[in-house]
């Protein structure tokens, strides 16, 4: 409907030019570039590459906004174009009326919709704006897509492979955009230190009867990413899909030497934490969104109200979009004059650079397991990644007793409910 409106008006205009006259009308993307004399030289190089232009369909959700936040200006500044549409789903929903053959709502009324009202009418969100609304079916046909992106729920990301959904949306994809290659977007994890306080009262809505929901065994960010890693590539070989390892990324940048971060600390009382305990609380460097109060309409175990936003702060929007050009485009992006300069310095954004061009190429990152069968499969993992930053794990006794203490102290509280 949209699209098809735009090109019936530009029957002539050529794709980029035509593809643009739809997508700036839903896209605001804000370009922030800083030239460093460092980053100049290593850009100069990777200009020698011959430019490329993308079109990319992201069927996401709140976790995607890096697509379209930071990828086109990643992608300009080291000479190419990406022409980036995010759409947020529920997708299967909106594909099962389209095929319906229900006669659809007009798009002005389904924009007066709520987000799930919505869906169930056949439309999906438009990027940010909870008041646009489009047509899969009507985007896929129109948009010459080269990449379309999928992606879970951060709170399901372990359970992709059990999921037939995305084989569903997958071979719909394939039916309307057949020269589009269809990726998996690994998404990023919650917060090791929003687990303990946060994640926790989420893994009693979501993990208790799935993967990995065992009360004994804290559920840590480390652990909540190697689940979600093992059941992406479990998807993987069945399937042959490519994988955008966003997560990975999140990872290796959390264990990156020169990076800001601090594991929870047992002596800290998340159980009975007040407003006035947020300062003492460890944090990582604005990977992700911390703590607001306070939430009434969220019911602590222990009577206190708050809130753990874990979706990913400006930076870890960057990351998204890095690791979305460095799979996508193929291309190297350290040395990207693009970085968001109000919150990385120069230096800061080149580290970034660098650690995710090598989870593109690979790394792994040295992560503290708990259990003896996830340190195994894990090893397995590692030595089958020549690029991986260590050759193994191993079990940390003191880090272990540390957050069994703080699981025991709150965590297990959601689990058992």
């Amino acid at each position: 409907m949209f699209v098809r409106a735009i090109q019936e008006a530009h029957p002539k205009s050529p794709r980029r030019e035509c593809f643009k006259q739809h997508t700036n009308h839903y896209m605001k993307t804000k370009l922030i570039r800083s030239t460093v004399a460092a980053c100049v030289i290593a850009t100069s190089l990777l200009s020698t590459a011959k430019a490329e232009e993308k079109n990319i369909l992201v069927l996401g959700n709140s976790y995607s906004f890096g697509t379209f936040n930071h990828l086109p200006g990643i992608a300009e500044a080291l000479g190419d174009e990406a022409n980036v549409l995010c759409l947020r789903g529920p997708f299967l929903e909106a594909i099962e009326r389209e095929l319906s053959g229900e006669p659809l709502i007009p798009m002005e009324e389904a924009e007066k919709l709520g987000h799930g009202e919505s869906n169930e009418a056949g439309y999906v969100l438009v990027q940010s704006d909870t008041k646009k609304r489009a047509l899969l079916a009507e985007t896929l046909r129109t948009g010459n897509w080269d990449v379309v992106t999928m992606q879970s729920g951060s709170g399901f990301a372990q359970i992709v492979d059990t999921d037939d959904r995305y084989q569903k949306i997958a071979d719909y994809v394939q039916q309307l955009a057949p020269d589009a290659e269809f990726m998996m977007y690994m998404t990023t994890q919650y917060r090791n230190d929003g687990l303990l306080y946060g994640t926790a009262l989420k893994t009693g809505f979501i993990f208790r009867e799935s993967r990995g929901a065992d009360p004994e065994i804290p559920y840590t960010e480390d652990r909540h990413y190697l689940l979600a890693y093992k059941s992406h590539q479990e998807l993987v070989n069945r399937e042959g899909w490519r994988v955008i390892p966003g997560g990975t990324a999140f990872q290796n940048v959390r264990y990156a030497e020169g990076w800001p971060y601090e594991h929870p600390k047992a002596d800290f009382d998340y159980a009975n934490m007040t407003e006035a305990d947020l300062e003492k609380l460890p944090r990582e460097k604005n990977l992700r969104y911390g703590i607001a109060f306070p939430d009434k309409d969220l019911k602590h175990p222990a009577g206190l109200n708050w809130w753990v936003d874990d979706h990913p702060h400006t930076i870890g929007e960057y990351i998204v979009g890095l690791i979305y050009y460095e799979i996508i485009f193929g291309k190297s992006a350290v040395g990207c004059s693009y970085y968001p300069e109000d919150k990385l310095t120069a230096d800061e954004a080149l580290l970034l650079q660098k650690v995710v061009h090598e989870t593109a190429q690979g790394r792994m990152p040295p992560l503290r397991l708990f259990s003896a069968e996830d340190i195994a499969y894990y090893n397995e993992v590692l030595a089958a990644n020549p690029n991986s930053v260590v050759e193994s794990v191993e079990a940390d006794e003191e880090y272990n007793a540390m957050t069994l203490e703080i699981w025991e102290k709150f965590g297990k509280l959601r689990m058992r409910k």
